[in-house]
């Protein structure tokens, strides 16, 4: 016996559902990864665990990448960023978060997963500082 799978929309967005139920997690599906808040909503135009999904939710990128860079962060919890490092997706768009309360951060760093809020995005941590963004203090 199994379980009728589908995918389904209205006006918040897409979700799949398995059975009676929607996916929620990480769900590979037709050769694809997903990811799936617990609401059942598919995540989309984000990072979720280091992991980028564009706008149609499917991941493409399992690390921020740069034209001629690879993103690398050996600390977690490092503010420190080089004047040399983009960060951007696979499609060019930039992954440093900037939030409500004018604070930037970049992938890896410890509040990055954790930031919802964000009103701008930034591709340099320079562009970020000279649109009056500063740095987390921990």
């Amino acid at each position: 016996m199994t379980a009728k799978s589908e995918w389904k929309s209205d006006s918040k967005g897409w979700w799949y559902t398995e059975g009676n139920s929607w996916a929620t997690g990480w769900r590979q599906i037709n050769g694809s990864w997903y990811y799936f808040y617990p609401d059942g909503y598919m995540a989309h135009d984000t990072t979720i665990e280091g992991f980028y999904l564009n706008s149609s939710g499917t991941l493409v990128s399992n690390k921020a990448t740069n034209t001629t860079t690879n993103y690398t962060n050996t600390d977690a919890n490092s503010n420190n960023s080089s004047s040399s490092n983009n960060y951007v997706d696979a499609n060019g768009q930039g992954l440093i978060k900037g939030s409500k309360s004018h604070i930037y951060h970049v992938p890896g760093s410890k509040y990055y997963d954790k930031t919802t809020n964000v009103i701008q995005w930034f591709k340099t941590v320079e562009e970020a500082e000279a649109a009056g963004y500063r740095a987390p203090k921990k």
